[in-house]
């Protein structure tokens, strides 16, 4: 019964007359777009669907591996900055042990070379100062030690330095002795000394605080520089 109404459908269509025909393909043309359009539109929907979780899981490993890369960078830095700590402790610790090799040689020479032209005085047990080295001597190897005995060997140069100029500047010299090249040795060891403050910690700084190395470096720079001297020998 269907396929006889098919056929009869169909031949009614064939014998219809063209307007009729192109309305009918018309309306057959319309619905079959229409199909398209929502088949389309579904396609779409679904590519957007797979795309947009493409996306967020492209996004998701970017943000994992950007995660990664934050972490990697700040264990490297953790681990550079522990390096340059420790290795800046060690240099500061290698720099304390020279600062005190360098004060203990300071007041070694001071105690053993001979200053022909100047001689240091030394405040002696007595209260009341004594020229040559016996008394350094004594205050070295029996009264005082560390940053005391440098301390005290500083005023002994910045005490005799002053003295020296005072004594010039009054006129009481009336004779100069040739240039005694120990003072510039004097005066270099003590700005080896000086150098080594930036370099140390912030506990070893305070050497600095407790001993005028500074102002005996500035004291004995004068002498140095000044006009003590026997001028034919000249100031070189």
């Amino acid at each position: 019964m269907f396929g006889e109404n098919c056929v009869v459908k169909w031949h009614d269509f064939i014998a219809a007359r063209p307007n009729e025909i192109g309305d009918a393909l018309a309306g057959l043309a319309g619905s079959l777009a229409f199909i398209w359009v929502i088949v389309t539109v579904s396609l779409q929907a679904t590519q957007l669907r797979y795309q947009r979780e493409e996306l967020q899981a492209t996004r998701e490993e970017i943000r994992q591996q950007r995660q990664a890369t934050q972490d990697m960078a700040r264990s490297m830095k953790v681990q550079a900055d522990r390096s340059e700590r420790d290795e800046a402790a060690e240099l500061q610790k290698e720099n304390a042990i020279l600062l005190a090799q360098r004060a203990e040689a300071m007041v070694d020479f001071l105690a053993s070379y001979n200053f022909e032209t100047w001689p240091f005085s030394v405040p002696n047990s007595s209260g009341g100062r004594t020229k040559g080295r016996q008394e350094l001597y004594y205050h070295q190897n029996t009264r005082k030690t560390g940053d005391a005995l440098y301390s005290f060997v500083c005023q002994v140069i910045i005490e005799n330095c002053r003295e020296l100029a005072g004594l010039k500047s009054s006129g009481h010299i009336t004779s100069y002795p040739k240039r005694d090249f120990g003072f510039d040795q004097l005066k270099a060891m003590m700005v080896g000394i000086a150098e080594l403050k930036e370099f140390l910690s912030p506990s070893g700084r305070e050497f600095f605080s407790r001993v005028p190395i500074e102002e005996a470096i500035s004291e004995i720079g004068k002498i140095i520089d000044g006009d003590y001297w026997r001028p034919s020998e000249g100031n070189t």
